[in-house]
């Protein structure tokens, strides 16, 4: 009993700690959710003004659309508008054709629901294609509350409902997209103030700063990796609202791809124990030129960093090799980032976009459309789901639960996981949004006599919604879905309702559709979240070694295929560690020691490479040539070997029994290279050893190092950046060691 009540404290615990995250205020909050609240009421007024009908839906749509910046939010608007015509254009065609046999009608809405959800999938459009298969499918059902009348009366009214359903939709989008092109955040402002975050925390960090405070390296690493991919979002987005010179958008992105690299080294600075006073007065001389540099992209009237950088005495690299080599390579790129040759921090320079740039075999249709098995699956099991959901509520003749079928629409997302992830968030906003919203027809709506009352009352809703709607992916659907409950259920007819009925059938509506998703999804081709994530890993590792394959790999490479291949590398990352968020909410599923752990391990690789910058590939037939170079393009060539090994296995591609057998060489790691390695076993594929690169040798350094240096700060200089890069070799074969332990399972 004792352990029960500590496990229920614990959840208690944990989940205070979430709303607290989720729930804190952040820069721009405040105003997305007065936004969202001004627009769903003025909403609600021309709808019961001009009684338009569905008023719920054209509320909810609001929150549907709206996004964080003004240029998503405007295309997103435009795209749906778009889709929502050819929507009802379809509908009515589908009737039309319909009209002289009615059994046409369910093989037209099944097939409306499986393209809809397979473009979800397939296609960079999938939002519009979806959107246009929910709203053919829903049209198609409006006949079913078309009451018994002569049939031109009935043919009349169905086509007027059907013509309806474009206004509904129309009249909040158009709204929403006009007023976030006049009041919405910029997203060249939104990557600003990213950038400058990033900078200022790298800044705090080499300051001094405890970075548990800031919430541990858990916390640090996914900054990382998923500021990375925001910022590029941002870019990208801002291109949609100006374009500029390629010669700007390479500015912003080698600046993304610089600020990247030196967040990865300052991670790898707060791990290391530095106690020199040298060294940490050094450290923090580059953090006072990264708060200045921050001040700088912060205003354009700010003068450019002047605070001098750190020149290390031979001492210092005497003292603590490993440390002053990776506070060089911090200080070669601050040198870069804080350049008052780069162009000025104007609009111009933020609102640079990353153009897209054309890649063999990507269109309207990713690669694998066509014979990717889990896309089609994917669509048949939402179809069934959505299919089930009308022959039920129709066959018990209880059309006030026809949001049974809406829910199989939204909450259908891909693996188990996500997909009971979703249906918990909207099982809870059914019944927080229904409970407050028949509390609202009893107490309230009684009293209630004009349109500025109900105003009042949704606003207030609509505001609390709006705020949770604004957090992460965590808790945002949830906010979501509390709003449409409520908006059903005092949003009935034009006016103050009193009807309870309507909040009591959404409800029930909501809870069906979940059981039907659940039992669908996870009996009928089940989709982990984590086979998934390690699709995800696998993919990161395959980036990883073809970005260790790059000539211009390294802190001083130029901005060309290699920031390519680091942004794809994060973005697979991200996407690894989102879907093992996920993985929990699979009961049953079998335990894996992948995890976030394996996520932070794949990207600490990242860190000593870019200190090890420099060593390029090798040519054919020039390992062993020489002991200080060939050697060290050998240990390149078989780290790139051996990470398309581990990210087939993370794949699952290989057989447990083909890696049980691999063992790691257990001599001393104080090497400065690693060994060339046994690379004649058939086992692994491409004659790789199932194991990661070994360092088991004494560093190789010149027969007489300091024969050419008479400058005794020179030689300890020389001295120390052989063995820093021979402590960085070791903290690189050590990572992979671990990261190989961690796909063994």
């Amino acid at each position: 009993m004792a352990t029960s009540r500590a496990a229920r404290a614990g959840g208690l615990a944990a989940f205070a700690a979430l709303a607290r995250e989720e729930l804190a205020n952040r820069p721009g909050r405040m105003a997305d959710a007065l936004r969202m609240t001004v627009l769903t009421v003025l909403v609600i007024i021309v709808s019961e003004i001009y009684q338009i009908p569905l008023t719920a839906y054209s509320a909810y749509v609001v929150f549907f659309s709206s996004r964080d910046e003004k240029a998503s939010t405007a295309i997103t608007g435009v795209l749906l508008i778009g889709a929502m015509t050819v929507a009802v254009l379809t509908a009515l065609v589908m009737y039309m054709a319909s009209a002289g046999e009615p059994g046409l009608r369910l093989p037209f809405m099944s097939v409306v629901a499986f393209l809809g959800m397979f473009s979800a999938r397939v296609s960079p459009l999938g939002p519009v294609a979806f959107a246009s298969g929910f709203i053919v499918a829903m049209a198609l059902t409006l006949i079913d509350w078309i009451p018994t009348m002569a049939a031109r009366s009935s043919a009349e009214l169905l086509t007027r409902l059907v013509m309806w359903l474009w206004v509904v939709a129309s009249l909040p989008l158009g709204m929403v997209v006009v007023a976030n092109l006049l009041t919405g955040r910029r997203p060249d402002e939104l990557f600003r103030k990213l950038l400058v975050q990033r900078l200022s925390t790298a800044g705090r960090l080499l300051l001094g700063e405890d970075v548990h405070q800031l919430g541990g390296h858990a916390w640090l690493n996914g900054f990382i990796h998923s500021g990375t991919v925001a910022l590029l979002r941002h870019l990208k987005m801002s291109g949609m609202l100006d374009r500029h010179p390629p010669e700007r958008t390479a500015t912003a992105r080698a600046l993304v791809a610089r600020t990247h690299e030196m967040m990865t080294l300052i991670n790898e600075w707060t791990r290391l124990d530095v106690r020199d006073p040298d060294l940490i007065a050094a450290a923090k001389s580059c953090g006072y030129r990264l708060l200045e540099t921050s001040a700088f992209w912060r205003k354009a009237d700010v003068q450019p960093p002047a605070h001098p950088l750190p020149e290390l005495s031979g001492r210092v690299w005497s003292a603590d090799p490993k440390a002053a080599l990776l506070l060089e390579r911090i200080t070669e790129l601050l040198r870069r980032i804080s350049d008052p040759r780069l162009p000025a921090p104007t609009e111009e320079v933020y609102a640079t976009a990353v153009q897209p740039q054309a890649s063999p075999g990507r269109g309207l249709l990713v690669e694998d459309a066509f014979t990717n098995p889990a896309y089609v699956r994917f669509a048949l099991k939402s179809t069934l789901c959505i299919m089930a959901a009308y022959f039920i509520y129709t066959l018990i003749a209880w059309p006030g639960i026809r949001t049974v079928m809406i829910t199989c629409f939204f909450v259908t997302v891909g693996s188990t996981g996500e997909t009971f992830h979703r249906m918990v968030l909207r099982i809870a906003g059914a019944i927080v949004g229904g409970g407050l919203g028949l509390a609202s027809v009893i107490f309230l709506m009684p009293h209630m006599t004009d349109i500025g009352e109900l105003s009042l009352l949704v606003g207030t809703m609509a505001f609390l919604t709006s705020w949770v709607t604004f957090g992460s992916e965590r808790l945002s659907y949830a906010g979501m879905q509390t709003a449409l409950a409520f908006f059903m259920c005092v949003l009935v007819g034009y006016g103050p309702t009193i009807d309870l009925s309507a909040a009591r059938d959404r409800v029930v509506g909501v809870l069906l559709g979940n059981v039907i998703v659940w039992l669908v999804f996870t009996r009928i081709w089940p989709e982990g979240a984590t086979d998934k994530a390690r699709q995800g890993l696998a993919s990161a590792l395959r980036k990883l070694a073809h970005l260790f394959s790059q000539k211009d790999f390294g802190t001083g490479r130029p901005p060309e295929r290699s920031d390519t291949l680091v942004f794809e590398f994060n973005s697979a990352l991200a996407q690894s560690a989102r879907l093992f968020t996920f993985s929990s909410y699979e009961p049953g599923r079998p335990a894996s020691r992948l995890g976030a752990a394996s996520v932070g391990a794949v990207q600490s690789l990242l860190g000593p490479a870019l200190v090890l910058d420099g060593e390029r590939p090798p040519e054919p037939g020039q390992c062993g040539r020489t002991p200080s170079e060939a050697d060290a393009l050998c240990r390149r060539g078989q780290l790139v070997a051996w990470l398309s090994l581990l990210a087939r296995r993370a794949s699952g591609r290989m057989a447990s029994g083909r890696m049980a057998s691999g063992r790691m060489a257990s001599g001393r790691m104080a090497s400065g290279r690693m060994a060339s390695g046994r690379m004649a076993s058939g086992r692994a594929a491409q004659g790789v050893e199932d194991h990661p690169p070994e360092s088991s040798a004494p560093p190789i350094l010149p027969e007489n190092p300091v024969a050419d240096f008479d400058d005794p700060d020179a030689r300890e200089t020389l001295r120390g950046r052989i063995l820093g890069r021979a402590a960085w070799r070791l903290a690189l074969a050590e990572r992979a060691r671990e990261l190989d332990s961690l796909t063994r399972d």
